[in-house]
Formats: structure tokens, C-alpha cells, sequence
């Protein structure tokens, strides 16, 4: 059995690339005007347009590069994993207002979390005490260091999870959240007393993770804090009481406290969300087996409503959907089907759980 892998809620990454796209247009009007600045305006004026484009191109080119890294690395470690993991790629968490952390890899199994940085760069790289240096000809220059980049993430990610309240991290022992660095184009790549361990290539790190033998979290604790991860809209709901819940009070008293989890309340019972996509139209998404989600459905068309046909969620497993119809007016027949959309593609709606 291979890992498995969890994707993370579409709204909270849509809301994260808008902030991206803005900070990278400062960065090219920062630039421009540090241009202006260093040359007479009438040049700048002829040059402001070619630089725009080769930042541009920069970008792009990085991008390219981190993905087709990141992507090596994913399959791996999944395939080389067994089924008491949980990876997730890309996670993105927001524990403080205007800052984001976005994380390439996040790894869930019993040695713990494992928070991974993955570097496509290529070239000849030296790290001492989480200072970088790469080679250009024959001089070392000072770079970017991932090792501080990766620090950055496990403490934004730490920060995180204690601040939804639903995870008693004072509980689990000291190191349970375990940061590394994975190269995956270096020609020559050497590290001393740096903060944590880098590879180079995903066969070391997956050979390092093996190699794990305590165990530090339970598999109720992985899905818990894969579940946070995965829903981080949601589970900041929770702790800001901005969404409806309509458990019994011990349960609700219980889920305030942490002492329960998304994914413990999805082991027993589903849980619902009713929101609305882009278009207006209202849905239903059920986190639970296909029996309960059709029991679900079942209950709603009790109610007289007027349920739409229940879909599978393309992208992640466990959830399920159906679009909430208007009622049919009596004497008149529709004829023409609605094709429900998604949900999970739409990031702006206003949800409300329910527990059945």
C-alpha cells in the first residue's frame, strides 16, 4: 500500500494566490523603480519595459523549475511510503493576518510531521550553520538558505495548529515536528551543522523516513491533523465560532475544548456543509462514507427539498455532493436537468456545518 495523499481545500489556496500575484507585481514595480533611480529617466523609460519582461521571465523559469522538483519529489515518497502515512503537497496556513506559509511538502505517519522544502536549483551548493553559498565560476556567493526558509514554515505551521484549538500539541513530545530540505538538481551539494537534515535527491530523504522507527503519533492523530490541514477554513471557524453548529451542547462544549477532531467527528458521523458556488446555487458537501452521504440526501429529500443528484468529489476522498434545487411549482414539469458543478472548485461561499 503507498501513501496516502490528502489535498488541501481550494478556497484558502485561491485566496493565497491573489496575495502571491500581488506581492510579485510590488516586487516588479519595486524594481522598476530602483531602475528609475540608477539610470537617467530617458533611458529608463527604454529599459523599464525590457527588465519588466526578463523578471517576468525569471519567475517563470523558477516556477517551472520548483514544480517539476516538487513533483519528483511527491511521487517518491508516495510510492516508497506505506498506507500509515498521509502526504500532502503545497499546504498553505495562515496563522497571522496578512502572513502566509506555503510549504512543498507535509508529511503525517508515526514518527511524526515532517515539514519538507524541496530546491530544484542546479549547480554546486555549500551550507554551514544555515548559512548558503553557491557557486558562479569560481567564487562562492551567498544565497538564499532553505534551511532558514524551512524554519520559517515550521514555526508558522506550529503556530497554526495551536491556534485552532483542536490539537493539544503541549501534549506531544518535543521534536514531533521534524523539518528537511530535499535537492533534487544539485551537481554537488555539502552541508555542516545546519538546523536540520538535507538531502540530496528524494531516495535519500525517502531512505532517512524509513529509517523512523519511533512512534510518536497515533493514527487518530495523523487524521486529525491531516484533516486541520486540509480544511483550514473550516477548522479556524471552529475556533472563531463563526459557523453554526448544530451538535448537541457536550459535543459542542467538547469541540471548543480540543478534546475532539474534525476527522474523529468524520470517523463517526459525517460532517455537512451547505454553502453556495459561484453561480448562486446552493450545495451540499458531505465529509463521510457513501452511505452516509446517501443518507443524507435521503433526509434533505424528507425535509422537501429538492436534491440533486449525488456526486463524488473528483479530487479528494471521503467527500461528496449534491446541488440543492429549487422546488418544482405545482402543475409545472421540468425538463431540463441541472448539471451540478464541483463545489470544491468554488472558494467564495459562506458554509454551515451540521451534524445527522
Amino acid at each position: 500500500m503507498v501513501a496516502r495523499l490528502v489535498h488541501q481545500d481550494d478556497g484558502i489556496r485561491e485566496e493565497f494566490l491573489k496575495r502571491i500575484k500581488a506581492k510579485v507585481q510590488a516586487e516588479r514595480e519595486a524594481m522598476k523603480g530602483r531602475l528609475e533611480e540608477a539610470v537617467p529617466s530617458l533611458l529608463a523609460t527604454v529599459l523599464k519595459p525590457v527588465f519588466g519582461v526578463a523578471f517576468d521571465i525569471s519567475r517563470g523559469i523558477d516556477k517551472f523549475k520548483g514544480n517539476s522538483g516538487e513533483v519528483n519529489v511527491s511521487v517518491k515518497l508516495r510510492l516508497g511510503l506505506s498506507d500509515e502515512w498521509v502526504l500532502m503537497n503545497d499546504v498553505i496556513v495562515g496563522p497571522e493576518p496578512e502572513v502566509f506559509a506555503q510549504t512543498d511538502h507535509v508529511l503525517i505517519g508515526p514518527p511524526g510531521l515532517f515539514i519538507i522544502e524541496t530546491k530544484a536549483w542546479q549547480g554546486a551548493f555549500s551550507g554551514y550553520k544555515d548559512y548558503w553559498k553557491r557557486k558562479e565560476g569560481n567564487q562562492w556567493v551567498k544565497c538564499e538558505s532553505p534551511t532558514k526558509q524551512n524554519q520559517r514554515h515550521v514555526r508558522l505551521i506550529r503556530k497554526w495548529l495551536e491556534g485552532t484549538g483542536l490539537l493539544k500539541i503541549n501534549e506531544l513530545p518535543e521534536g514531533w515536528i521534524q523539518p528537511a530540505v530535499v535537492f533534487t538538481n544539485a551537481s554537488w551539494l555539502k552541508v555542516t551543522e545546519c538546523s536540520m537534515p538535507v538531502f540530496d535527491g528524494p531516495l535519500q530523504l525517502l531512505g532517512y523516513l524509513r529509517q523512523q522507527k519511533t512512534r510518536i503519533l497515533t493514527p487518530e492523530q495523523i487524521d486529525k491533523i491531516a484533516g486541520l490541514l486540509a480544511y483550514p477554513a473550516v477548522a479556524k471557524a471552529f475556533t472563531n465560532k463563526e459557523i453554526q453548529l448544530l451538535y448537541d451542547e457536550q459535543a459542542v462544549t467538547e469541540l471548543q475544548k480540543g478534546q475532539q477532531s474534525i476527522a474523529n467527528l468524520s470517523a463517526e458521523q459525517p460532517v455537512v456543509e451547505e454553502g453556495k458556488n459561484k453561480d448562486g446555487r446552493k450545495f451540499v458537501r458531505i465529509t463521510g462514507t457513501v452511505e452516509q452521504a446517501k443518507e443524507i440526501r435521503q433526509k434533505y429529500l424528507q425535509e422537501g427539498q429538492n436534491p440533486g443528484k449525488l456526486s463524488k468529489d473528483r479530487y479528494k476522498q471521503g467527500i461528496f455532493y449534491f446541488i440543492l434545487r429549487r422546488r418544482k411549482q405545482v402543475g409545472i414539469q421540468c425538463f431540463s436537468p441541472i448539471v451540478a458543478e464541483n463545489p470544491s472548485c468554488n472558494s467564495h461561499f459562506h458554509s454551515k456545518l451540521l451534524k445527522y
